[in-house]
């Protein structure tokens, strides 16, 4: 099931409508992507050996 999906309402969606759980899931994955390239930013640029 994609997350964005939902977010809006369409009539043929075989699920019911819930956009708190829609937002929930991509606020977890944009927080995922976030932590990740912080962690990979802070390994590479900062504490990088040049």
């Amino acid at each position: 099931m994609a997350a964005g999906n939902l977010l809006v309402a369409t009539p043929t969606a075989p699920y019911e409508h819930d956009p708190l759980k829609g937002g929930i899931v991509l606020l977890i994955w944009v927080t995922i992507a976030l932590i990740t390239s912080f962690y990979a930013f802070i390994r590479s640029d900062v504490g990088g050996k040049y």
